[in-house]
């Protein structure tokens, strides 16, 4: 928050810096109304051009302020009643506090998100149900789009996670090269971990995170094998030792 504060007080400063050199120039008729040759008119509020000083133009604003805590019931209607007359004007208004707020936006909507869990759990599984029951074409097609999304995401990981070399995914141990039969393994044994915390698209998770060390490419009878051997190689590997020391 400390760090906003800063950004906020530089934007003011800078603010006032060009506040200043516009009315200079505007008073000398060096800036025309509505084009801005030297510096563009839109970079300011409208009202503030009316007063002679920005100290003036500040307190002004106080005053405003203090009216607006005295009853902001009042005020708020007529931003309402304003915003409903007027909707292209308040979507470009919206726009344009976006565009210059990315990151405190993206910050908001982020601590918004995770206070409301539940309900956005909730919000979603209750409008897949109406649209399930509205309009099932739609809602095929999304089915669709997410089972290729899915196939893509896996493609692309399996392969980054194959040996070093290989043209289409492949297990590390076995060879193996049929997608069906292939999946990501965790090198140090923590896959029921991750599915408890991050979910069961693993893919998805691996891409996002730009693909971390500690995951290979393997088939499901080398992951599975691992798995009740209790240990980090393939069982194939220990069939091979054991063929050699009988010879």
């Amino acid at each position: 928050m400390n760090e906003r504060r800063v950004k906020n007080e530089e934007k003011m400063k800078s603010f006032m810096e060009k506040w200043k050199t516009f009315i200079e120039k505007w008073k000398k008729d060096e800036v025309k109304k509505g084009h801005g040759k030297i510096i563009n008119i839109n970079d300011f509020p409208e009202s503030s051009l009316s007063f002679a000083s920005w100290e003036s133009y500040q307190n002004n604003i106080k005053k405003l302020k203090e009216e607006y805590w005295k009853n902001p019931n009042k005020f708020r209607k007529k931003t309402r009643d304003f915003n409903k007359k007027h909707p292209e004007k308040k979507k470009g208004w919206d726009k344009k506090y976006r565009e210059a707020h990315k990151e405190d936006s993206r910050f908001y909507h982020k601590k918004w998100r995770n206070k409301n869990v539940d309900y956005l759990k909730e919000h979603k599984r209750l409008s897949y149900l109406q649209i399930k029951k509205s309009n099932p074409q739609m809602l095929k097609r999304w089915v669709e789009k997410a089972d290729a999304r899915y196939k893509d995401n896996k493609f692309i990981v399996l392969l980054h996670y194959s040996p070093k070399g290989s043209r289409k995914p492949t297990c590390c141990c076995c060879r193996e090269t049929n997608i069906f039969m292939l999946t990501i393994d965790h090198k140090n044994g923590r896959g029921t971990k991750h599915r408890q915390k991050w979910g069961t698209n693993i893919y998805r998770w691996l891409k996002r995170n730009d693909y971390p060390k500690g995951h290979q490419t393997m088939c499901f009878n080398c992951n599975v094998g691992r798995a009740f051997a209790g240990t980090k190689l393939c069982p194939h590997n220990f069939e091979l030792k054991i063929t050699k020391s009988n010879e």
